[in-house]
């Protein structure tokens, strides 16, 4: 999480542990409180359940103390292992991007945690079969939580002790979307009332400026500065004998604040520890003052070595009534040297006084009699950092003072500190200041690329219009890795100062964007943001239309291809693989894996395997025929638009493209199959279907996809090749994974609330093993479907394997009442789908010598299927079956007996018992 947040832009501190305990004033100036599962529960309890910032809580143990979740003895806790979690609510930011409906977030089965929250919570994910268990859910502040308001926004998130290790892509985006939604709620301060401030942003002239907008500005020149900082939010450092103070009475100030019999000094400032011990230690050192000198005052906020404390003078003789402003409001302890802390006081019209640091209420007081007693003299000034005397010197660095004419609240107080004191300001603006570059159009650029592999060589980035505005206008580059940073953190890029660029060699997806400014200006204006995307995983797809088979014309010859048969890659090369079938002789059957490199012509075009079944005459080389230069364009990177590849009946079309068939190897003139596709849109962007034998979508690969097929014997129906789905349209078929029990003792939490669709047959086991007889490296429960394919539970995509390399990996396919098969070879991979069919031959599936029968059944249509009757999953279909079978005659419902899967146990299941008696699995159980 700590590397997520860092590469997200943020600035992490991590606390916690012997070494480095946390306590509530680690706080200050934290704009995001995280609680991970990992933290001391028993440490922390309720610590931070009244901190204004918004605080994210993922040990369940702390729910009941940060007041989060409901009384009772079943409030809070963590779930089974489980890789899914359930969208409950799709519209709530937190859950920007996803639809309501179940979502993997792990590749691996983790624990979870769980709470139930007060009616006003908004949940936005649940867990468990009834969706009964809150995993995700936000308060916003304000909302009613369990006996308390919240006093800033609060979220209960899902993640375990090690969930985070195991989160897939849309575990870290859901995590980053809380963290989006929680910055787009970050505390405004209260502004009402105000009537000076002063941020240090601007002390241009040796002036410190007042940026309230109140009245006209009290400026107040600066004397002596020996530091001072023009950038925002580094504040100004003063040291002994700087002062900025007034010309003479402010009168702004006086006038209202004896109006409204009310005042509020707040600031954040960060003593140096070098004052301690030093000259005159307990003297009370100035932070800003409004006073003569010192004795004689209005006001005055500032700091002894150990604690912050007010003086304010009133009409009432003894509270506040000298004309020092005595008895002081202070406290001790809580001066922290050479951090950044806020510190305000309050006083109300009935006398009600109070002193905050760090939004915690340090101390409180009376102090009655109003200010109608404060002094007009024009020797009285207001100073910031010193007494009018110079002799009470502020030593450190001040980031921003204000005053209001009302008393705010302790909830105002306590948002003002969430707020921090520095908001940085949008690009071509000062803070506090009016824009003072004049450009009315920043103009617009064109360019960028997109890439699998780097590095990348990209076209220059032109000007398409020009900025405008007043006066000369400059140009300088920008760039980024993260496009969400703000400009003011994006890198100057040196010697780009043209209205083009070239950005030569890239190495990793960078963003960029021009920058306009008049000349002798600070403020830019930025164009628009073009980028080179190098991202390998990003695919554009060409699937062949299942119902367009590119047939020969007199029918002889099919492609059967699936759909992945055509696939188009983002570095330019194409695949075509799948099976050449003789609808007419079943024995002449060609498996083809061909990789086209990125060519114009076809006769550049290089081919990469072939193999063949049934057929000694198969050539191995494969010959390519030149096609017409317009529809044999094939473009590498960028723009796919308009341009088409042809697949030609005879190679004497000129036309002519590819021949693939039992005579493609001896280049005959009759025989091939003819196909067109064609592509349109940007490879980066949405695709477009434009034929009628194609279609199109890009999508991110991500982890290797399974796309694996097997057939199992008892539920093949020969005249429909297919497998009977009567388990699922009878209701029959379980809604969570079968395999908890002997011999799998799978626990992974797979499940749906209903079968997904009507072709599903029943469930398997997917294992991964690195040998025969080692233990499974990987495993997921998965639906096999009517034809064979092995799909998620959504009922339709292949099922991701977490794993880099999938060569170094058997596949192994099992299931309740049909014996183990597992693949014969390690997988490989075609792009990114782990591509392997046990039906096509018994060669599919590991053999072995010391067992007589193969390892597969052959079925009447040529098909290879996992052989059934193996009831009690012993890995042999032997007598125990037979009791089995026997002994459950006419049971009805999800039973491991029932080999044929007709939902009732029968003479069918009695009679695949007998017929496989004594067949042994070749895939060891383990």
């Amino acid at each position: 999480m700590h590397d997520q947040l860092t590469a997200n832009g943020f600035f992490v501190t991590t606390k916690g542990g012997p070494t480095s305990p946390v306590s509530i004033s680690d706080t200050a100036g934290i704009d995001i409180i995280l609680i991970s599962a990992t933290a001391d529960a028993n440490a922390i309890q309720g610590m931070f359940k009244d901190v204004p910032q918004p605080v994210i809580v993922s040990d369940p143990d702390l729910y009941d103390d940060m007041k989060m979740v409901v009384n009772g003895p079943y409030k809070a806790g963590y779930s089974l292992f489980t890789k899914y979690i359930y969208i409950a609510d799709d519209t709530h930011p937190i859950a920007n991007g996803f639809r309501d409906g179940y979502l993997k977030v792990t590749y691996w089965c983790s624990s979870i945690s769980w709470g139930i929250p007060t009616a006003s919570a908004d949940v936005v994910a649940t867990y468990g079969y009834s969706q009964m268990y809150p995993v995700i859910f936000s308060y916003d502040k304000g909302d009613q939580m369990n006996g308390m308001s919240a006093p800033g926004p609060r979220i209960g998130y899902f993640h375990g002790l090690s969930t985070p290790g195991y989160f897939r892509k849309n575990g870290w985006e859901l995590f980053d979307n809380m963290f989006d939604h929680l910055m787009g709620t970050e505390e405004v301060r209260d502004s009402g009332d105000l009537i000076a401030l002063y941020d240090f942003s601007d002390l241009s002239g040796g002036v410190l400026k007042d940026v309230s907008g109140y009245g006209t500005p009290l400026n107040l020149p600066i004397s002596n500065p020996s530091y001072v900082s023009d950038e925002p939010c580094d504040g100004a450092r003063f040291k002994y004998g700087t002062i900025a103070k007034s010309s003479g009475n402010p009168s702004k100030i006086i006038n209202a604040l004896k109006s409204t019999n009310e005042v509020t000094l707040e600031a954040w400032v960060s003593p140096e520890r070098s004052r301690c011990g030093g000259y005159g230690s307990s003297n009370f050192y100035r932070i800003v003052s409004f006073s003569r000198n010192t004795g004689q005052r209005n006001f005055t906020l500032g700091h002894t070595n150990s604690g912050y404390g007010a003086l304010v003078r009133t009409n009432d003789k003894w509270y506040g009534g000298s004309s020092n402003g005595y008895p002081m409001l202070q406290e001790n302890h809580t001066v922290q040297m050479d951090q950044v802390q806020h510190v305000v006081y309050t006083l109300d019209d009935n006398g009600n006084e109070a002193l905050y640091v760090d939004g915690v209420k340090v101390e409180s007081g009376t102090r009655i009699g109003g200010l109608g007693n404060w002094s007009t003299n024009s020797k009285y000034k207001l100073a910031i950092g010193n007494e009018i005397t110079n002799n009470r010197d502020f030593k450190g660095t001040m980031y921003m003072v204000a005053i209001y004419s009302k008393a705010l609240t302790e909830s105002e107080v306590q948002t003002n500190y969430a707020a921090g004191y520095c908001t940085l300001p949008e690009p071509g603006t000062r803070p506090g200041s009016a824009p003072v570059c004049e450009i009315t159009d920043a103009g617009t650029i064109s360019g960028g690329e997109f890439a699998c592999s780097s590095p990348v060589y990209p076209a220059d980035f032109v000007n398409t219009s020009l900025a405008s505005g007043s006066g000369t206008i400059n140009y300088f580059w920008m760039s980024s890795e993260d496009p969400d940073l703000p400009f003011s953190r994006w890198t100057i890029i040196p010697g780009a100062d043209n209205k083009d660029y070239d950005p030569q060699s890239v190495s990793t997806t960078t963003y960029y964007v021009r920058c306009a400014q008049v000349e002798g200006c600070e403020d830019y204006y930025t164009s628009n943001v073009v980028s080179v995307i190098i991202d390998p995983t990003i695919e554009s797809v060409a699937e062949l239309d299942p119902n367009a088979n590119f047939l020969l014309p007199d029918g002889s010859y099919s492609l059967d291809g699936g759909a992945n048969a055509l696939t188009v890659f983002a570095d330019g090369t194409m695949t075509i693989s799948g099976t050449i079938v003789n609808n007419f002789d079943p024995n002449k059957i060609w498996e083809i894996n061909l990789t086209f490199q990125n060519r114009v012509r076809a006769s550049q075009w290089e081919s990469q395997g072939g193999s063949s079944y049934g057929s000694s005459s198969f050539q191995n080389t494969w010959d390519f025929y030149e096609l017409d230069d317009i529809n044999s364009q094939f473009l590498g990177q960028g723009s796919f638009s308009g341009k088409s590849l042809s697949l030609a009946v005879s190679v004497q079309d000129p036309n002519a493209g590819l021949q693939y068939g039992y005579e493609a190897g001896f280049q005959s003139e009759v025989m091939g199959l003819f196909g067109k596709f064609s592509v349109s849109g940007e490879l980066s962007g949405d695709m477009q279907l434009t034929s009628t034998t194609v279609n199109e979508e890009t999508y991110c690969a991500g982890e290797p996809a399974l796309s694996a097929k097997v057939m199992l014997e008892g539920a093949f129906q020969p005249w429909t090749g297919k497998m009977k789905t009567t388990l699922n349209s009878q209701g029959i078929l379980a809604t969570s994974q079968p395999f908890w029990g002997y011999p799998w003792y799978y626990y992974g939490n797979d499940w749906v609330t209903e079968i997904p669709n009507d072709s599903i047959v029943d469930w398997v086991l997917v294992e991964l093993r690195t040998s025969a007889y080692s233990g499974a490296s990987y495993r997921q429960a998965a639906f096999v479907n009517h034809n064979g394919d092995i799909v998620d539970l959504d009922g339709f995509s292949p099922i991701e394997l977490p794993v880099e390399d999938p060569s170094n990996y058997f596949l192994v396919i099992r299931s309740r009442n049909h014996l183990d098969v597992m693949s014969s070879t390690r997988l490989s991979t075609v792009g990114r789908t782990i591509v392997y069919d046990f039906t096509t031959g018994s060669d599919q599936a590991r053999s072995v010598s010391y067992i007589t029968n193969g390892p597969m059944k052959l079925l009447s249509n040529g098909q290879y299927a996992m052989y059934t009757g193996d009831s009690d999953a012993s890995g042999v279909v032997n007598t125990s079956d037979f009791q089995w079978v026997i002994f459950r005659y006419y049971w009805s419902g999800y039973r491991s007996t029932d080999v044929d899967l007709s939902s009732v146990t029968t003479a069918s299941d009695f009679q695949f018992v007998i017929n496989n008696y004594f067949i042994y699995s070749h895939a060891p159980s383990n």
